[in-house]
């Protein structure tokens, strides 16, 4: 035998190199779902991080006010909470922008309205910046003339308003039960108002969007609810109606109201209470609990563990 025949080596056959093929494609598979389900988990830990900011910010306004913000301080060109809460989840230099023109979406310059703050986003839906464009701007049952309409930037939280429409189907401080008055101008709630306890009582959660219908305001319509967080205009963009007759919590993407909570988790939507803490609600929650916490002062018992 030569010396280059006793240290020759053999190659791979094609039928080892197949198996060596399936075995890593099994083991890529068995590895996709959970790097899919650790991210997942940082997502919706980074969620309820964001509702607990807001949550805090909205108790820092209150000490400073002496009450909780209110959902928007004027109708037609004025803001909403969340542009009034800026200044409290480190973000003064945005609002002072919108201040400086009187706290009115539509005179705010371009970098105000179109500032995407990342604490208003859940990472399992989608990331900043997302911008609603001029043309989904509304004003009432029509849009407004095209020289005044504004972009602005989106969010994916809403505030709780109760859970019940006035006979107007707006909403107003006849119908509003919750922690915040829907359609009422600059009306705020103090917090011995929630009778019920900030522990048993909705303050901030995550908006369902009807699938399609990211970025579209409409709000008078059935589809939209998504326009800017910033503009008053469109109230299904800001607020959430949870619990009574019609507002259990959205199921599927495809649910077709703009306005309940949801979320991209799976089997919950995460909400911000009014002592700070993060709970996440399952989506089949009873409608009956789901009252009972989506209300101020209804006086119901709330199962310890909802």
């Amino acid at each position: 035998m030569t010396l280059l025949g006793k240290w020759s080596r053999r190659g791979f056959t094609l039928i080892e190199l197949l198996v060596v093929i399936a075995i890593i494609a099994i083991l890529i598979g068995l590895l996709l779902p959970a790097v899919q389900k650790v991210r997942e988990a940082a997502a919706r830990m980074q969620c309820s991080n964001n509702l607990k900011q807001l949550a805090l910010a909205m108790h820092n306004y209150h000490d400073t006010t002496g009450a909780l913000p209110p959902t928007r301080n004027a109708d037609g060109n004025g803001v909403t909470w969340a542009v009034l809460i800026l200044p409290y989840i480190e973000q003064s230099n945005i609002y002072q922008q919108f201040e400086a023109t009187g706290l009115r979406f539509r005179n705010a310059p371009v970098t105000a309205r179109e500032s995407s703050v990342k604490t208003f986003f859940c990472p399992s839906r989608r990331t900043p910046p997302q911008i609603v464009p001029a043309t989904e701007d509304r004003d009432g049952a029509t849009p407004p003339p095209a020289a005044t309409r504004q972009s602005g930037s989106a969010g994916d939280y809403a505030v709780c308003v109760g859970d019940r429409h006035n006979a107007s189907g707006l909403g107003g401080m006849d119908a509003s039960n919750g922690a915040f008055f829907r359609g009422d101008l600059n009306r705020r709630i103090n917090l011995l108002s929630i009778t019920d306890g900030t522990s048993n009582t909705l303050f901030i959660g995550e908006k369902h969007i009807r699938r399609g219908n990211e970025l579209r305001d409409r709000s008078l319509s059935p589809v939209g609810g998504d326009g800017s967080i910033y503009n008053p205009d469109g109230i299904r963009s800001y607020t959430r109606l949870a619990g009574g007759a019609s507002w259990a919590l959205a199921r599927t993407q495809d649910d077709p109201s703009n306005e309940k909570f949801g979320s991209l988790h799976t089997g919950v939507v995460q909400f911000a209470l009014g002592d700070g803490s993060v709970r996440s609600l399952s989506i089949t929650i009873s409608n009956a609990t789901l009252t009972a916490l989506a209300t101020r002062d209804g006086g119901e018992v709330v199962p310890g563990n909802f």
